[in-house]
């Protein structure tokens, strides 16, 4: 997420930084009004939408702090996945547990008509092809 949120920063003065080249294009004459609208447009909405990611990915990183007692049950969920993670298998409750203890997120895409899932969680993000055709 911090990754993406660099790469959103630089996007933003990117855009920025072309609505000001803009603006002077169209007093130096180089286009019409209609011509600088139409760009105006285009580089504004560009900006409100990296805007609103921007602020999507800040809220996730706030809401990510873990706190003590987080870290703690952390620790202890590991030493009991340690020590019988097999008796977990019917356990939906401690399942469900683990996954929102590691904010564990999966996003499913098709691309080059592959799935695949794009999988986040505190311990790191991955990808992973499924091997389910697509209809």
């Amino acid at each position: 997420m911090r990754e993406r949120l660099k790469i959103i920063d630089g996007l933003l003065a990117e855009n920025n930084s072309k609505l000001g080249r803009l603006v002077d294009l169209y007093l130096e004459k180089e286009f019409t009004k209609d011509v600088l609208i139409e760009k105006k447009v285009r580089l504004e909405t560009n900006i409100r939408a990296l805007e609103n990611e921007r602020v999507a990915l800040l809220s996730q990183l706030q809401a990510r702090v873990l706190t003590p007692d987080e870290i703690q049950d952390l620790y202890d969920f590991a030493n009991r996945i340690a020590k019988g993670l097999n008796n977990i298998e019917d356990d939906l409750l401690a399942k469900r547990k683990i996954i929102e203890a590691i904010g564990l997120m999966v996003t499913l895409a098709v691309e080059d008509g592959e799935r695949v899932a794009y999988i986040r969680s505190i311990l790191g993000n991955t990808s992973m092809s499924v091997t389910t055709p697509v209809p």
